[in-house]
C-alpha cells in the first residue's frame, strides 16, 4: 500500500491522541489564519465608508458576492483535494500525494484564470446581474475591473494554505494569512486616505494582498523537500481532478450558494429600501463573517486529522474526533453569539456609522444604523446553527464522501437560502431579509443532522 520512496510510515504532525487539547491546537492557527482572513475582508468596506461614503461602501457589498463565486473554484478543489491528498498520506503513498497534489493546485490555478477572463470580457452583464443600479454603477465598476485579475492569486492561495495544514505548517499559512491582512490594512491607508485613490485603490490594495498567501505557499512548496509533500511533475490523471471536485463539491456550493443569496438579497434590498440597505447588511455580513471564519477556521483546520485517520482505518480515533468536535464546535459558536451582541456598536462604529443625528434641532436615528444593528443580531442567533452545519459538511467532505456534503451545501444554499429569501421578505420586507439566514440554518441543521445519524455506522464515527 505504501509508496517506496515514502519519507514516513506515519505523518509525525498527525499521529497523536484525540483530545480537546490536541484538536483545538492543531486548529488554532488556520482559526487565526481565517479570521485573519475575514478581517482584512471588511477592510475595503472600512475605509470605503470612512474616507469615502456609504455608496462606496454599498459598490464593495454588490462586488463581494462575484469575489465569493471566484474564490468557490478554490475552496472546492483545495478542501476537496485536500481530503484526498491527506488520505493518501494516511495510507503512506506520499509520490501519489505529491503528484496529486500538484496537479490539483495548478488545475485551480488554470479554472480561475478562465473564470476571471469571462468576467473581464462581460463585466456590464455581471455588473447587472449583482444588483448594481445606476447610483453605485460607476464605484462598482472601478472596484471590480481591478480587483478582477489578483482573482487567480485569491485562489491558489486558499488551495496552498489547505496543503500546508496536511503538511503540519498551518503556522506558517497562519502567518502568510495574517501579513496579508496587516499589508492589505496599511495599503488602503496608504492608497484611500493619503493618495485619495478611491475604491481603485481598495482593490489594489486587497488583491495584491491576496498575493502574498498564494506567493508563501508556492515557495514553501517549491523549496521545501524534506517533508511528505513538496511540488513535483505532475501526472496528469482525471479521476484525481474529479473525486476532489466531487468531495470539495459542498465547499462550492457553499461560496456559489452565499454569492447566489448575496446577489439575490442585493437585489431584494435594493428593491425595498435602496443602497443604503446593502451598506448595513453589508456591515452585519463582514461581522458574521469573522465568526463564520472561526467556525470555518476549527473545521478545516481538523479537516486533515479526520482524513489521515480514515485513510488508517482508525475508527476510534473518527469516534473521538466526531464527538469532541460537535462539543467544541458549541462552545465556540455561543461565546461568538454572545460577542456579537456584546460588541454590535463598536462592530459599526469602525465604519463610523454614527446612531443618530440633529435634523432641524430634533435627534434622528439613522436608518443605516438601525438596519445594521437589526441585520448583526439576527445573523448571531444563527451562529451555532451555522457552526455544526460547516462541520457537518466539512465532516464529510474530509471522509472523501463529497456526497454528502454536497447535499447538506446544496440544500442549504440553492434550496433553504433562496426559498426563505423570498418568502420572508415578503412578510417582514427588510427586516425578513436578514432573519431569512438564521432561519436556512435551522432548516439546513436538520438535513445535516439526519446524514450525520444515519451515515454514523457506515463510517464507524459513533
Amino acid at each position: 500500500m505504501s509508496d517506496t520512496n515514502a519519507t514516513f510510515e506515519k505523518d509525525p504532525s498527525l499521529e497523536k491522541p484525540i483530545t480537546i487539547k490536541f484538536l483545538v491546537l492543531f486548529a488554532l492557527p488556520t482559526m487565526i489564519g481565517m479570521l485573519g482572513m475575514g478581517i482584512f475582508g471588511i477592510v475595503d468596506g472600512i475605509f470605503a465608508a470612512r474616507y469615502i461614503d456609504a455608496y462606496a461602501l454599498s459598490a464593495v457589498g454588490l462586488v463581494m458576492p462575484f469575489v465569493m463565486f471566484s474564490l468557490s473554484v478554490g475552496f472546492m478543489l483545495g478542501m476537496g483535494g485536500n481530503a484526498l491528498v491527506a488520505k493518501e498520506v494516511g495510507e503512506g503513498r506520499f509520490k501519489h500525494a505529491r503528484r496529486d497534489m500538484t496537479l490539483i493546485s495548478l488545475a485551480s490555478f488554470i479554472a480561475s484564470v478562465l473564470l476571471t477572463a469571462l468576467g473581464w470580457v462581460f463585466p456590464d452583464v455581471v455588473l447587472n446581474i449583482l444588483g448594481v443600479d445606476a447610483d453605485v454603477y460607476h464605484l462598482a465598476h472601478e472596484y471590480f475591473m481591478v480587483l478582477l485579475p489578483f482573482m487567480p492569486l485569491a485562489a491558489i492561495g486558499i488551495v496552498l494554505q489547505q496543503f500546508m495544514m496536511t503538511e503540519g505548517k498551518a503556522g506558517i499559512s497562519m502567518l502568510a494569512t495574517i501579513g496579508s491582512g496587516l499589508f492589505g490594512v496599511y495599503l488602503n491607508y496608504l492608497l484611500i486616505y493619503q493618495l485619495h485613490m478611491g475604491l481603485r485603490g481598495a482593490a489594489i490594495a486587497t488583491g495584491l494582498a491576496y498575493a502574498i498567501p498564494a506567493l508563501t505557499g508556492t515557495l514553501f512548496f517549491i523549496f521545501n523537500r524534506r517533508g511528505n509533500l513538496y511540488f513535483v511533475l505532475p501526472k496528469f490523471k482525471w479521476f484525481v481532478i474529479k473525486q476532489s471536485a466531487i468531495n470539495g463539491v459542498s465547499e462550492m456550493f457553499t461560496m456559489m450558494s452565499a454569492s447566489i443569496s448575496g446577489i439575490l438579497m442585493n437585489n431584494v434590498l435594493m428593491d425595498l429600501d435602496g443602497p443604503m440597505a446593502v451598506a448595513a447588511v453589508g456591515i452585519a455580513s463582514g461581522a458574521f463573517g469573522l465568526v463564520a471564519n472561526t467556525f470555518i477556521g476549527f473545521s478545516s483546520g481538523i479537516a486533515p486529522i479526520i482524513s489521515y485517520n480514515y485513510g488508517k482505518g482508525d475508527t476510534q480515533a473518527l469516534r473521538k474526533l466526531f464527538s469532541q468536535s460537535v462539543a467544541i464546535n458549541v462552545v465556540v459558536a455561543l461565546l461568538s453569539t454572545v460577542a456579537m451582541f456584546a460588541f454590535t456598536d463598536f462592530f459599526i462604529g469602525l465604519y463610523d456609522i454614527d446612531p443618530v443625528i440633529y435634523i432641524g434641532g430634533f435627534l434622528m436615528t439613522l436608518p443605516a444604523y438601525t438596519m445594521a444593528v437589526d441585520a448583526i443580531r439576527i445573523l448571531a442567533l444563527g451562529g451555532v446553527f451555522m457552526a455544526l452545519n460547516t462541520f457537518a459538511s466539512i465532516w464529510f467532505t474530509s471522509l472523501n464522501d463529497g456526497v454528502r456534503s454536497g447535499i447538506i451545501a446544496f440544500l442549504k444554499g440553492f434550496g433553504f437560502d433562496i426559498a426563505f429569501i423570498f418568502i420572508l421578505s415578503s412578510w417582514w420586507g427588510v427586516t425578513g431579509v436578514f432573519l431569512s439566514t438564521a432561519v436556512s440554518q435551522v432548516a439546513s441543521l436538520i438535513v445535516a443532522g439526519f446524514l450525520l445519524f444515519r451515515y454514523r455506522k457506515v463510517y464507524n464515527y459513533a
